[in-house]
Parts: structure tokens; sequence; C-alpha cells
């Protein structure tokens, strides 16, 4: 029989009031005008009043607030320009010519593609989860609640960790930005400035930090449609050159960069890259602005590449597809397919952090999943398109490709190399601004993405107690400086094996992405089973996914692959003979997810969780569910069929 440890009233507006007195208590101590700004600021990183949180072991109960000393101030554009920024980074402007090198461009295609489909399976389950318990730490509580409290101990850390190495990996790559202009400053010098900007942006609280991840957001969107634009019309003989180049990279070199392997290494780029959509935070403010410079870059790109790929570029020639043709659509076979999924998953990494955000919005019911969806078509279109048009623009035998042959440095992004190939003056050096901009964004996402989840694991004692500290202004101020400390690898890259470093680092967080898609993916399967065994229907549910449990199911199986794909890479590495240190390089994230769960498991001796005794009650967000259902079913049935059809997916 199920335990219940708590129902939560479907009055939400009582718990609005008191966290609106909660908070005027909490903020009269260091807000008094009377007390000097000094002694405000010394007083604002006090601890918060103590509170509980939802219990990952899911032995203490919760209210609807999920009072944990975190400010729900987090708005739906938050939600949406937060995951879009959070993505649009290194994985896209950077680890994509990794990802071309290795793979070529249709490999590139296929990956994003499929990265993108397993994506959408997994924002919709998060969202369906999240709206039922809105939970800070939620990809561990949920996989502690619904498959084994040990796996969500093993998930809380892979996501923390992933976030703590995400960070110096941004540093390191806008120091190397930066080389793009000039290189008689060391890397050192740029790295500790941009890491004292990070420290300075995520003082000032979520609020600051989501209005930052805005604008930045809305800056790379708009970068990449401007590029793909561009791209197109370069492609068609539209550029300076007027040379029309169409499918030339996809002959000649090809489609595929070593075959099957190149394939492989993709999807792990890929992963990465569509990564950050899961978060949300005056850091939030700042963040709101960085976002916006980012969308804004991503639409430019767009738009230009466009022009460019028809010949509309200083050249005047037209590109079109020539690269396909040669040197062709494919490297390096079947293994350059799964090196892309690599690439992938780093890429587009963070698409989940709208539901880390949960416990900070101010209605997770509605902005959570009209910002899922949104995010993900808008991520989805911006990558798959944009990188169409870089693999029609530049051949994957570019020796300025980030590869292992060449020299990790700025100038390597495909984006930056398809404008100068086209000859068009200063643009780059503006695009190369814009990807400093995005490399920024992800890195101070990262910086939300992993505190919050070191707080959520302190908070139910599977993190030191040190890192539940949460001062008055909600900022879990001791995780915040454990990641700025944690931020010094990066300078790392001062050394010789620099490169070395930053190709661990892109591993291990590109991978870790796929475990915590699939832990999601699970956790909804499991919840779904459990809520028809414990009698509960569908129709009780706020939000409900449009694919259902099978949705689930798809995205799990994708994830599974893609881990397979890229097991395979690590034992028949690209280019290179089998051993030891290429398997752990290209595949360090598995033990590690192992290493946590296996001590967990046997310390607490955890029990895997069954359908009819999971706890459908603590932590879960009850509302008047049936007049809800009625008002919408009233308001959508005057709807007209393509705006119902719109609504399921957008």
């Amino acid at each position: 029989m199920t335990t219940r440890l708590s129902i939560v009233e479907a009055d939400n507006s009582w718990h609005a009031s008191t966290d609106d007195i909660r908070a005027e208590i909490i903020n009269r101590s260091y807000t008094d005008p009377k007390r000097n700004v000094c002694q405000r600021m010394i007083d604002s990183f006090k601890r918060a009043p103590s509170s509980k949180n939802t219990s990952i072991e899911m032995e203490e109960t919760t209210s609807a607030g999920d009072q944990n000393g975190l400010h729900r101030t987090l708005k739906n554009r938050h939600l949406q320009m937060i995951a879009i920024g959070g993505s649009i980074g290194t994985g896209l402007f950077i680890g994509s010519g990794l990802a071309l090198a290795n793979g070529g461009p249709a490999a590139l295609v296929i990956c994003f593609v499929t990265i993108g489909c397993m994506l959408f399976n997994v924002c919709m389950a998060l969202a369906e989860l999240s709206v039922v318990f809105p939970v800070s730490g939620s990809f561990a509580a949920h996989s502690s609640r619904f498959l084994d409290p040990a796996w969500g101990f093993a998930m809380g850390w892979n996501y923390g960790l992933g976030g703590l190495t995400t960070m110096p990996l941004e540093l390191t790559a806008a120091g190397l930005v930066i080389n793009y202009w000039t290189t008689s400053i060391n890397v050192a010098v740029w790295i500790t400035v941009f890491l004292i900007a990070l420290l300075i942006i995520n003082l000032f609280g979520v609020r600051g930090y989501g209005e930052v991840e805005f604008f930045m957001s809305l800056v790379k969107v708009i970068a990449v449609i401007g590029f793909i634009i561009l791209g197109i019309v370069l492609i068609f003989g539209g550029g300076p050159h007027h040379e029309y180049i169409g499918g030339r990279y996809w002959r000649d070199p090809g489609s595929f960069a070593n075959g099957f392997k190149g394939v492989c290494s993709v999807f792990v780029v890929a992963g990465f890259a569509f990564g950050g959509t899961e978060l949300v935070g005056l850091a939030a403010a700042v963040e709101f602005f960085m976002s916006l410079v980012k969308v804004i870059a991503v639409i430019g790109f767009i738009i230009l590449g466009i022009v460019l790929i028809f010949g509309g570029g200083p050249h005047h020639e037209y590109i079109g597809g020539r690269y396909w043709r040669d040197p062709g659509s494919f490297a390096n076979g079947f293994k350059g397919v799964c090196s892309v999924f690599v690439v992938a998953g780093f890429a587009f990494g963070g698409t989940e952090l709208v539901g880390l955000a949960a416990a900070e919005t101010d209605n997770p019911r509605k902005t959570i999943p009209a910002a899922t969806k949104q995010v993900f078509w808008r991520i989805s279109i911006f990558y798959v398109v944009s990188l169409t048009i870089i693999g029609c623009l530049v051949p994957y035998t570019s020796k300025r490709l980030l590869s292992g042959t060449s020299s990790y440095d700025a100038s390597a992004s495909p984006f930056v190399i398809a404008i100068e190939n086209a000859g068009i003056k200063v643009l780059p050096s503006i695009f190369n601004a814009v990807i400093l901009c995005a490399v920024l964004s992800v890195g101070n996402a990262s910086v939300y993405g992993a505190t919050r989840t070191l707080c959520a694991l302190a908070e139910n004692s599977q993190a030191p107690k040190i890192f539940s500290y949460i001062d008055r202004k909600g900022r879990p101020i001791s995780a915040v400086v454990l990641s700025m400390l944690l931020g010094l690898i990066a300078y790392i890259n001062c050394t010789k094996t620099g490169t070395q470093v930053f190709n661990w680092l892109l591993t291990l967080g590109g991978l870790s992405t796929f475990f915590t898609w699939g832990s999601i993916c699970a956790c909804h399967i499991m919840f779904r089973l459990a809520w028809k065994a414990q009698g509960h229907t569908l129709d009780e549910l706020a939000f409900k996914v449009p694919l259902g449990i099978w949705g689930s199911c798809f995205g799990l199986l994708l994830n599974i692959l893609c881990l397979i794909a890229q097991f395979y890479l690590s034992v028949f590495p690209l280019n290179s003979p089998s051993s030891a240190k290429a398997f752990f390089e290209a595949y360090l994230a598995a033990p590690i997810i192992l290493t946590f769960y296996l001590v967990w498991k046997i310390w607490k001796r955890t029990p895997f969780m069954r359908p009819s005794t999971i706890d459908l009650d603590t932590g879960r967000r009850l509302l008047d569910a049936q007049q809800l259902i009625d008002e919408e079913k009233t308001e959508r049935g005057n709807w007209p069929i393509w705006k119902r059809i719109f609504h399921i997916f957008f």
C-alpha cells in the first residue's frame, strides 16, 4: 500500500499570500533605508529562514510553494529565452566544427534531426512531470520518486557535475574567441575577466539571471536566423564572388566523414548542443539580455547564410550544394556519423532547464508546457537549418575546422569560416562577438543549473549540508562559490594540453546529457504506469503529453541507441587505435554515474520503485483539475482545426 505523506491544498491563492508575507519579513532586515548600503549588502548574505523542501528520498512533506528559500520570480519569457540561450553556445557555434570534420554535412543533419526528435519527447515528458511536481532539483527528485533513490542520487550529481564542468569549458572557449582579434594578451587574463563577470551576475539572484539570459538568447536567435538567410544566398551564388555552391561539398569531399564512426561522434556533440533549455533565473535580468543577443545573432546568420548560398556575397559566387558533392556528404563513414551524436548532445544540452526552473516559476502549469513546446521548435529549427547551411558553405576537409590535427582557436567556428570564405568584411568580427556573448551565456546558465541541483541534493542529505545554504535574496551562495572555484579549471587551457582538456570536458558534458534525458523519459513512463495502477485517470492531469507514454518510450530508445553508438566509438575510435585512454576520454560519464549509483545503492540499500507503491501525493500540486479541464475544453471547442493541431505542438 502506498504511504501518502501529504496532500497539497488546491487553493494556491492562500499560499501566494503567505509567500508575499514571508518575502516581506525576509526583506525588511536588509532593505531598511536607515541602514547603510554596506550593511544591507552584508545582511543579504545571511541565511534565509529555514524551511523544508521536497525530499528526494520522499520522507518529508512539502507545500505548494516548495518553500526552500528560492524565489518564484521567473516568467514565461524568462523560461523560453533561458532555455534557448542555454542551448545556443559552444556546441552550435564551435563544437559543430568538430562534428562537421568528423562526420561530414549529411551526418551533421541526420544526427541533429535525430536528437531533435528525441528531445521533443523528453521535453514533453518533463513538462508533464514538472506541472504535477514543481519541485527544485527536479531531475534527481523525479528519478528518486519513480525509479530508484540511488539513481536519483546519481542523476543529481551527474547533472550537477555536468554544469560545474561546462562553466570552465565555456570560459576556455571565451578566451579562444578573443584570440580571433588578438593573441598579444594571455588567455589567462580573459579567463579571469570572464570568471569575475559570471560571479557578479550570479550575485544578483534569479531574477537578474533571467533578464540577462532573455536578451542574450534573443541576440543569438537573431544571429542564427540571419546566418541561415545569408547562407542560402551564398549557396546559390549571391555572395561577393557570385559563385554557385549548391551541394558541392556534399559531393567532394562527401556527405560523411569517417563512416559510421563519424556519425556516432556527432551524436554527443548534438546532445551537448541541445542542452541548456532547462534553466531559468538579476543574474536572470542579465541573462535575459544576453539571450536576446544570441537569438538576434542566430537569426542574422541564417539570413546571411541564405544570401551567401545563392551568390549574394562579395564574390557573387553561387554555392548551392557544392560541398555536399565535393568533398562529399559524409566523412569517416559510419564512425563519423556516430561521432556527431556526441557533439549534437553537447549542443542541445540545456533544453531541460525549463523543468529545473519549475521551483522558481510563478505559474508552472501554464508557463512550463508553453515554454517547453515553443523552445523545442525554435531550437530545433535554428540548429537544423543553420547546420544544413554550414554543410553547404564549408567543406568538412577544411583545415580550419576544429579537429585533432588543427589548432584550437576561435577562428575554427564554421560560422565565422563560412562568412570569411564568402569574402565579407567586418561581419566575421561582429559574429565572433556574438559567439563570445553566447559562450558566456551558456557558462552563466550552467552555473544556474549546477547550483540549484547541488542545493536540492544538500537539502536531502545527498550532498554536504553547506550547499543547502540559501541567503535572504534567494541565492544558493555556497554552491555558487563552489562553481566559481571549479571555474579555475579553465586555466589549464593556458598549458600545452589545453585542447585535450577541452575535448575531455566536451565529451563528459555531452554524454551526461543523454543519461539525464533518458532518465526523464523513464520517469515519465513509470509515472504514467503508477498513475493508472493507483486508480487515477488522465483527465486529472492539467497537462498531458501529446504522444503519451509511447513518446517517452521512443525517446528512451533513442537515448539508449545514442549511448550504444558512443560506446562503439569509444572502443573503436576515429583515426586511432583502440586504447584505454581513448575509451575513457569518450565514455567517461558512464563509469562516473555507475560509481555514484552503486555507492549510494550499497550504502543506503535503496529499493527499486514499483508502480503500485510509488508516492504520488508528496509534493504534488493539486489544482481544481476538473474546473480547469472544463474551461479549456469550452475554449478549445471554439477553435478551428488548424489551431487545435498547432496547440498540440506549439
